[in-house]
């Protein structure tokens, strides 16, 4: 049977992918999707026995007969990681074409249409993967429901590998999700706990975006059964739980690639059970006095908009906290000509003593400042190193920096790149001139961004409807003389971190309480 139109079944791992393969395949007009590409020897021989395959020349021929239904529809369920062992096979199979995935696929397998099957807990995921490989369990038929294996109760909790296979299943998904981008490729977007809510209707939408009549044929009951149980509900509660305790704090070997030659950078616990991360400034020259404070929650330009409108804004006071300030210890005025060479910036000294810390140093009209702490963290976090946050000054803008402070034995400087020729720029004794921040190393790439419908979650699609219309009729009653809207003067819930549909959420700051840098040096002179 010759194929007149096809599609994959585009999944990762325990996405409920084997379901719908096997409900489609069941209806016996939408093709017969099998995982016919695997990356494991046993189950490629099993379909080369099956079908009766002799070598990879003929085994697409073959797989694509099987896989076709007398309508003349062919299908497949393909997971991320067999996707090369598919492509290998279609270009052994089929004549040579530019080489590249999508000619090659679409030489091969006509009309292509592709179903992308996923799961939002990605934690239940990979709980559900990690029992089936251990246990060697994929799958459970009604049959065989009363005789659930024992070993699927005696497979035990392994939180590491637990969220090693988080990591790989998000990975997945990230994976296909560039697949489909990079081509601009529309698939139809299933989701797994949308699937078993909703059985028949999920399998008549997959039908009917293959048009292969999903409105007429009848829907067989489900083939299979979900194997979630209560040791998978406990799992999650356990995994979820230990990911929450596990800051990096935890144990040096977590956090970084091993403990520190410096016991005072090992993380410790409180009295009262919080975590504590050292941050220790080294000074490095004890004659440049450059004092190191929390960052305060006050910006003087805030304070002077109307009414002190800046202020309501949670986010700007939060990021003006968040890291500690370097001060100045002078009173400086500098001018740029607009020139690249050293000498193009003059930098004035106005107030303070000797040594002084600010200079031209890179030319390009930079202001390079010299910072006298060698700074060093907990294994596993970086400082980023900025101008302090929502503190704009006209003529010079702050670049920023990220060091790697558990293991460099550098110092590094604070820099300024003027932006305004003949224009002089002045520092006050006191001045922030940089901002430091701690960062875990390796927590952006823990990110796997995604763009969707806000229709693809009803619960927070409610839930920003009703704030919308919350803020629609506020700011419709601001206009209204005595009403509450302009008695109240603005709308606050996210400031006291209500939720307009749900109250308060679990967790919210609305400040921030750094620790201010100790000054254990003989002299116990503060820094602040």
């Amino acid at each position: 049977m010759k194929p007149t139109s096809s599609y994959l079944i585009c999944s990762a791992p325990r996405t409920g992918s084997t379901l719908l393969a096997e409900a489609l395949a069941k209806t016996g007009v939408a093709g017969k999707p099998r995982e016919y590409f695997d990356i494991h020897e046993r189950n490629e021989r099993h379909w080369m026995e099956r079908l009766q395959i002799t070598d990879d020349a003929e085994y697409l021929e073959k797989v694509i007969e099987a896989g076709t239904t007398p309508n003349g529809v062919f299908g497949a369920k393909v997971h991320w990681h067999q996707l090369q062992v598919l492509t290998d096979k279609l270009r052994k199979g089929r004549a040579q074409t530019d080489g590249t995935l999508s000619s090659t696929l679409s030489a091969a397998l006509p009309a292509l249409r592709y179903i992308w099957i996923r799961r939002r807990n990605k934690v239940a995921q990979a709980i559900s993967y990690y029992r089936a490989s251990q246990t060697d369990q994929w799958r459970r038929q009604p049959s065989t429901a009363p005789d659930r294996p024992a070993a699927a109760h005696l497979c035990e909790f392994d939180f590491h590998e637990i969220d090693r296979l988080v990591g790989l299943v998000e990975e997945f998904d990230a994976q296909w999700q560039r697949y489909f981008s990079e081509r601009e490729i529309s698939p139809l977007v299933l989701v797994y706990e949308e699937f078993i809510a909703d059985y028949e209707g999920t399998v008549r939408r997959a039908m009917d975006y293959l048009e292969v009549g999903g409105m007429l044929a009848p829907i067989p009951a489900p083939p299979l059964l979900q194997q979630a149980d209560e040791i998978s509900a406990e799992w999650e509660e356990t995994y979820r739980r230990m990911k929450h305790d596990a800051v990096p704090a935890k144990s040096p070997d977590f956090i970084g690639a091993g403990p520190p030659s410096n016991p005072d950078l090992l993380p410790i616990k409180s009295d009262d059970g919080e975590v504590e991360l050292p941050l220790i400034a080294y000074c490095t020259n004890p004659k440049l006095t450059m004092p190191l404070v929390v960052a305060p929650r006050d910006r003087g330009w805030m304070e002077k908009t109307p009414q002190r409108f800046a202020n309501r804004c949670l986010p700007l006071l939060i990021a003006n906290q968040a890291g500690w300030h370097v001060l100045s210890a002078h009173k400086l005025a500098v001018t740029w000509d607009g020139g690249n060479n050293i000498d193009s910036l003059r930098v004035e000294h106005l107030g303070g003593e000797p040594p002084f810390s600010a200079a031209s140093h890179f030319g390009s009209g930079i202001l390079t400042w010299t910072i006298p702490y060698l700074f060093r963290t907990t294994p596993g976090f970086n400082l980023l190193v900025r101008g302090p946050a929502n503190m704009p000054k006209d003529g010079i803008s702050a670049l920023e920096g990220i060091v790697e402070a558990d293991w460099a034995d550098a110092t590094f400087t604070m820099n300024w790149k003027m932006t305004r020729p003949n224009h002089t720029v002045t520092f006050e004794i006191g001045e922030p001139v940089a901002m430091i921040v701690p960062q875990v190393r390796g927590e952006l790439e823990c990110f796997r961004p995604e763009i969707r419908a806000i229709t693809d979650d009803p619960q927070l699609d409610a839930a920003h409807t009703r704030w919308s219309n919350s803020r629609k009729s506020f700011n419709a009653d601001l206009k209204e003389p005595g009403s509450g809207a302009q008695h109240e003067g603005w709308q606050r819930h996210y400031f006291r971190g209500e939720s307009v549909a749900h109250g308060r959420p679990l967790e919210h700051q609305s400040k921030l309480a750094l620790a201010p840098f100790d000054d254990r040096r003989q002299a116990h002179v503060p820094l602040e």
